[in-house]
């Protein structure tokens, strides 16, 4: 199981109402994997209000989760 999930770009689209997928994000979020997804990728796409699941950061933080250094989210 991972310990998180990160969506940025079009991924972010994988959090909104209409989703696919939101049956089983919520099946991760519920075992406690931490789902984060690209704060301005979120405006980019103008997805605020359509938000289901998952926690605003930033492209810093996911760059850095990326590398594998671990770093304090916003």
């Amino acid at each position: 199981m991972p310990h998180v999930v990160v969506l940025y770009n079009s991924g972010l689209l994988l959090v909104v109402d209409d989703s696919p997928v939101l049956g089983d994000l919520h099946m991760l979020a519920e075992s406690d994997v931490q789902i984060l997804f690209c704060g301005l990728c979120l405006t980019h796409f103008d997805c605020e209000k359509r938000l289901v699941i998952g926690e605003i950061t930033n492209m810093y933080v996911i760059a850095e989760m990326m590398q594998g250094r671990n770093v304090m989210r916003p």
